[in-house]
Order: C-alpha cells, then structure tokens, then sequence
C-alpha cells in the first residue's frame, strides 16, 4: 500500500491510487508533445516516484493505454466500469485488427474499431478498446512505431534494400512487426547489445554534432523555410570527414 493511504476507505484508495497514476500518464503525454518518443518518455517516467513509489516502463505503458481508451476511470484498477466484461481478444479478432490496422495507418484506432464493429466483425461488448491497444503495441502497430517504420519505407523507396538494417533495443525496432518486414524484404535484422554505445559510435557522434553544433548554430542563424533548413544541414562535419 502506498504511503498516506492506510487511513482511506477502500473509495478513497482507489480514487487517490488514480490521481497518483493519472498524474504519470499525463507527465508522459506532454514528454509525447515535447517530441520524446514513447520509449524515451516511459523510459524517463520510470526513473521517477509517483505516489512514493516506481514503475516500470510497461505497467507505465498499460496505464498510458487504458487512460486512453477509457479515460480517469480506468485508472481506478478493479472499480473500473468495464468490470466483468471479457478483454481478450480472439484470434481472428486481432487479425482482422491488424489487417485493417495495416491497410489504414493514419486512420485512429478507435475509428478503426467502430468500422470493424459496424461491419459485424468485430462483436460489441465483447472486448475493451484498451486491448486492442495492447494488440498494437505487441505487434509494433502503435502510432510511435508505425511513424519510424514510414521513415524507414521512405529510406528503403530512396536507397534501396540494403543486406542488413543494424539498429539499437528500442522497442520500435524490436517489434514482430519490422522482422517480417525484414524477413520479407531479405533484410537481416541486427540489433546493437545493450550498454555498448561504441557499437553504434558512428551514428551517436552525428547525433551528437547535430545536437551541439548544427541546432546551436541555427540559434543564431535562424532559417525560415524547409529549402534554406535542408541547404544548411549538409553537409554537417562529423570528425575528420563529413556526413
């Protein structure tokens, strides 16, 4: 039990654990809106105390996820509204989520799911919206993901497949998703081992140039449009050569 709740009646613990989780869901959306990415933002929510206490980076995640498909309520735990209702998702109910999922990226989730439920595949009552974002999320089909994966398709459309895509842990380059990607494109999948930034040391020293010195200096050369941000950017020095 959290500090400060042994005197609450069981109401009141419930509500007071909300607030203490609302507080950490709405800290992570305005770390979203600052331009974190959500691994960043849940990563950095996990280092703080909410309520006396830490979280990890995936209950941080669930809360994120439920607060968004039910709002405050959801966050009560068990005095939740949607009690008693079934969760789980069947099989064919989660592929024909991630087919429409597939087919209409930009569309949001819960529009999604009404289509699917007006159309009579998917039955009302019969699981929360909450898990299908938890579906998403598995599959690497949530908004963060599938924006790295368009720069990725993009990447692919201008250079061509490469023989390997080498990347770090993050969950975005992890998902089942980019490995049937990948595994379809004939794309090996590489993935840098954890706490070895020197392996991913060329990539790291450009982000790093880019941070101190292209962004400092466009504090006092400020540019105005895309053309004149895009003419400065190259090419940037990154040691002895250029990027």
């Amino acid at each position: 039990m959290l500090p400060g709740m042994e005197e609450k009646d069981p109401k009141s613990r419930l509500e007071a654990l909300a607030l203490i989780r609302h507080s950490a869901v709405s800290w992570i959306e305005q770390s979203l809106n600052q331009g974190n990415t959500l691994v960043r933002a849940l990563a950095l929510a996990a280092e703080l105390e909410w309520g006396g206490r830490r979280y990890s980076p995936r209950t941080l995640e669930e809360w994120l996820y439920e607060w968004r498909a039910k709002g405050f309520d959801a966050l009560q735990g068990q005095s939740r509204k949607d009690k008693g209702t079934l969760k789980a998702l069947s099989a064919q109910d989660a592929e024909a989520i991630i087919k429409m999922r597939l087919q209409h990226p930009a569309v949001p989730i819960s529009t999604l799911v009404h289509q699917l439920e007006q159309s009579g595949v998917l039955q009302p009552g019969t699981f929360s919206l909450a898990s299908v974002y938890r579906l998403l999320v598995r599959e690497g089909l949530d908004r963060t993901r599938l924006t790295a994966q368009g720069c990725l398709k993009e990447g692919l459309l201008r250079r061509g497949l490469p023989e390997k895509l080498y990347t770090d842990q993050g969950k975005i380059f992890t998902c089942a998703h980019l490995q049937v990607v990948c595994a379809n494109l004939k794309i090996r999948l590489l993935h840098a081992k954890p706490y070895h930034a020197f392996s991913k040391g060329k990539i790291e020293r450009f982000f790093q140039t880019v941070q101190r010195d292209f962004q400092a200096r466009l504090r006092l050369e400020p540019v105005h449009d895309l053309e004149s941000l895009n003419a400065r950017f190259q090419p940037i020095p990154i040691g002895n050569g250029s990027f």
